[in-house]
Protein backbone atom coordinates (compact mmCIF):
# COMPACT_ATOMS: atom_id res chain seq x y z
CA UNK A 1 0.00 0.00 0.00
CA UNK A 2 0.98 3.20 -0.88
CA UNK A 3 1.01 6.36 1.52
CA UNK A 4 1.24 10.10 1.35
CA UNK A 5 3.70 11.41 3.22
CA UNK A 6 3.70 14.47 5.34
CA UNK A 7 5.97 17.02 5.71
CA UNK A 8 5.96 20.66 7.54
CA UNK A 9 6.91 23.96 6.14
CA UNK A 10 7.62 26.57 8.20
CA UNK A 11 6.73 29.81 6.74
CA UNK A 12 10.04 32.54 7.28
CA UNK A 13 7.97 35.38 7.87
CA UNK A 14 6.79 35.37 11.52
CA UNK A 15 4.08 36.62 11.67
CA UNK A 16 2.26 34.36 8.75
CA UNK A 17 -0.27 31.82 9.35
CA UNK A 18 0.60 27.95 8.57
CA UNK A 19 -2.78 27.95 6.30
CA UNK A 20 -4.30 24.76 4.86
CA UNK A 21 -3.12 26.14 1.33
CA UNK A 22 0.55 26.30 2.87
CA UNK A 23 0.26 22.74 4.29
CA UNK A 24 -1.54 20.96 1.43
CA UNK A 25 1.96 22.40 -0.55
CA UNK A 26 3.92 20.71 2.11
CA UNK A 27 2.63 17.09 1.13
CA UNK A 28 4.59 14.88 -0.86
CA UNK A 29 3.20 11.88 -2.94
CA UNK A 30 5.50 9.14 -3.10
CA UNK A 31 3.72 6.14 -5.34
CA UNK A 32 0.63 7.17 -4.56
CA UNK A 33 -2.13 4.50 -5.80
CA UNK A 34 -5.21 5.12 -7.93
CA UNK A 35 -7.76 5.92 -5.26
CA UNK A 36 -5.04 8.61 -3.45
CA UNK A 37 -5.79 6.57 0.24
CA UNK A 38 -3.61 8.38 2.73
CA UNK A 39 -3.30 5.14 4.14
CA UNK A 40 -3.32 5.11 7.95
CA UNK A 41 -5.94 6.82 10.16
CA UNK A 42 -3.23 8.64 12.68
CA UNK A 43 -1.88 10.62 9.26
CA UNK A 44 -3.93 14.13 9.79
CA UNK A 45 -3.38 17.34 8.69
CA UNK A 46 -1.02 19.43 11.47
CA UNK A 47 -3.11 21.85 13.13
CA UNK A 48 -2.12 25.28 12.30
CA UNK A 49 0.51 27.28 13.88
CA UNK A 50 2.47 30.22 13.37
CA UNK A 51 6.02 30.66 13.20
CA UNK A 52 6.64 31.89 16.61
CA UNK A 53 4.72 29.13 17.92
CA UNK A 54 7.27 26.68 16.19
CA UNK A 55 9.97 28.74 17.59
CA UNK A 56 8.59 27.81 21.16
CA UNK A 57 9.88 24.23 20.92
CA UNK A 58 13.30 25.36 22.28
CA UNK A 59 11.86 25.89 25.82
CA UNK A 60 9.30 22.77 25.58
CA UNK A 61 10.39 20.77 28.78
CA UNK A 62 13.48 23.52 29.69
CA UNK A 63 12.75 23.92 33.70
CA UNK A 64 15.01 26.89 35.70
CA UNK A 65 14.47 26.67 39.48
CA UNK A 66 15.67 28.95 42.15
CA UNK A 67 17.82 26.52 44.82
CA UNK A 68 18.47 28.42 48.37
CA UNK A 69 21.74 27.33 50.06
CA UNK A 70 23.22 29.10 53.39
CA UNK A 71 21.70 32.50 52.19
CA UNK A 72 22.64 32.52 48.75
CA UNK A 73 19.91 31.90 45.90
CA UNK A 74 21.32 29.88 43.11
CA UNK A 75 19.49 29.63 39.16
CA UNK A 76 19.45 25.98 37.80
CA UNK A 77 18.23 25.20 34.53
CA UNK A 78 17.77 21.61 32.32
CA UNK A 79 19.76 22.21 29.16
CA UNK A 80 19.29 21.97 25.66
CA UNK A 81 20.34 19.10 23.59
CA UNK A 82 22.99 21.63 22.25
CA UNK A 83 24.18 22.77 25.26
CA UNK A 84 24.31 18.78 26.81
CA UNK A 85 26.26 17.70 23.37
CA UNK A 86 28.79 20.58 24.16
CA UNK A 87 29.27 19.05 27.45
CA UNK A 88 30.01 15.52 26.63
CA UNK A 89 32.32 16.89 24.05
CA UNK A 90 34.32 19.15 26.73
CA UNK A 91 34.18 16.03 28.92
CA UNK A 92 35.26 13.85 26.39
CA UNK A 93 38.43 15.74 26.38
CA UNK A 94 39.33 14.73 29.63
CA UNK A 95 41.26 12.06 30.79
CA UNK A 96 39.47 8.82 32.34
CA UNK A 97 40.35 10.23 35.84
CA UNK A 98 39.74 13.67 35.06
CA UNK A 99 36.36 13.07 33.34
CA UNK A 100 35.28 11.19 36.85
CA UNK A 101 36.68 13.82 39.28
CA UNK A 102 35.47 17.16 36.59
CA UNK A 103 32.04 15.94 35.34
CA UNK A 104 29.83 17.53 38.06
CA UNK A 105 31.80 20.97 37.66
CA UNK A 106 31.36 20.80 33.81
CA UNK A 107 27.76 20.33 33.97
CA UNK A 108 26.88 22.93 36.73
CA UNK A 109 29.70 25.46 34.63
CA UNK A 110 26.77 24.93 32.13
CA UNK A 111 23.85 24.40 34.15
CA UNK A 112 23.70 27.24 37.32
CA UNK A 113 22.67 30.57 35.59
CA UNK A 114 23.12 32.78 38.17
CA UNK A 115 23.80 33.44 42.19
CA UNK A 116 21.85 36.12 43.48
CA UNK A 117 20.63 37.22 40.11
CA UNK A 118 24.17 38.29 39.36
CA UNK A 119 25.22 35.65 35.84
CA UNK A 120 27.71 33.22 37.12
CA UNK A 121 30.70 33.97 34.57
CA UNK A 122 30.26 37.65 36.23
CA UNK A 123 31.74 35.99 39.65
CA UNK A 124 35.39 34.99 37.79
CA UNK A 125 37.95 36.98 39.45
CA UNK A 126 40.83 35.60 36.45
CA UNK A 127 41.07 38.41 33.75
CA UNK A 128 43.02 36.41 31.46
CA UNK A 129 39.95 34.26 31.01
CA UNK A 130 38.10 35.19 27.82
CA UNK A 131 35.46 32.32 26.94
CA UNK A 132 32.53 32.59 29.05
CA UNK A 133 32.44 29.00 29.30
CA UNK A 134 35.84 28.62 31.01
CA UNK A 135 34.98 31.45 33.31
CA UNK A 136 31.60 29.56 34.74
CA UNK A 137 34.10 27.12 35.33
CA UNK A 138 36.36 28.56 36.80
CA UNK A 139 34.26 29.89 39.59
CA UNK A 140 32.81 26.75 40.04
CA UNK A 141 36.00 24.88 40.77
CA UNK A 142 36.20 27.22 43.33
CA UNK A 143 33.40 26.13 45.26
CA UNK A 144 33.77 23.37 48.28
CA UNK A 145 32.31 20.18 46.66
CA UNK A 146 29.46 20.08 49.19
CA UNK A 147 28.10 22.84 47.46
CA UNK A 148 28.57 21.83 44.07
CA UNK A 149 27.24 18.25 45.15
CA UNK A 150 23.99 19.56 46.18
CA UNK A 151 23.77 22.09 43.24
CA UNK A 152 24.24 18.84 41.09
CA UNK A 153 21.43 16.95 42.98
CA UNK A 154 19.15 19.89 42.65
CA UNK A 155 19.97 19.68 38.64
CA UNK A 156 19.65 15.75 38.71
CA UNK A 157 16.07 16.64 40.28
CA UNK A 158 15.26 18.77 37.53
CA UNK A 159 16.10 17.11 34.68
CA UNK A 160 13.87 14.21 36.32
CA UNK A 161 11.42 16.65 36.53
CA UNK A 162 11.81 17.72 33.26
CA UNK A 163 11.65 14.26 31.59
CA UNK A 164 8.83 13.37 33.74
CA UNK A 165 7.15 16.29 32.24
CA UNK A 166 6.73 14.09 28.86
CA UNK A 167 3.94 11.07 30.26
CA UNK A 168 3.47 9.00 27.54
CA UNK A 169 -0.06 9.49 27.59
CA UNK A 170 0.51 13.34 27.05
CA UNK A 171 1.72 12.64 23.65
CA UNK A 172 -1.13 11.61 21.13
CA UNK A 173 -0.20 9.46 18.42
Amino acid sequence: MSRKRRGAKIVPDKNEELTEETQSEALETQDSDSDGALGDDNERAAPSKTYSDLQDLVYLGRISEDVEFSGFTFRVRTLSTGQQRQLVERIMLLTEAERFARVRDYTMAQAVETVNNVPLEKLCTDDTIDNEYEKRLSVISGWQSVLVDTLYKEYEKLFEKSSNSFLESDLKK
